[in-house]
């Protein structure tokens, strides 16, 4: 019975860290796969609201603003940039390039105009 005992307590640690490692490593595996550069996109905003795009991945503020872009505006996605954060998560920010009044813009956007507010 000892031995049935020690399978059993083994089982929970084991059936949990490969939950925990599916769920930490499929949504990164699924993301590097769908948005790469040279991708398509069409830029969305919950409240089709419309898309700011900045000249730096890390500044949003008015005077770094490139364009503003209505929701579901096509884009071409040009690179990623991820920057991990103190918790463990990521912030993510797109550049991409659109094509407004026949005049292409090139910015940076948040991860949720290209990736939409839950993840792909």
């Amino acid at each position: 019975m000892g031995a049935g005992h020690a399978d059993a307590d083994l089982s929970d640690p084991i059936a949990f860290s490969v939950l925990f490692l599916s769920d930490a490593y499929f949504p990164q595996e699924v993301d590097d796969k769908t948005w790469s550069p040279g991708d398509q996109i069409v830029l969305q905003d919950d409240d089709d609201d419309p898309i700011r795009l900045t000249n730096r991945w890390d500044n949003w503020s008015q005077s770094h603003e490139v364009a503003s872009v209505p929701h579901g505006t096509e884009a071409t996605v040009l690179q990623k940039h991820i920057e991990p954060m103190v918790d463990g998560s990521a912030l993510i920010r797109y550049e991409i390039e659109a094509a407004i009044d026949g005049k292409t813009v090139r910015g940076w956007v948040h991860r949720e105009a290209v990736e939409g507010s839950t993840a792909p």
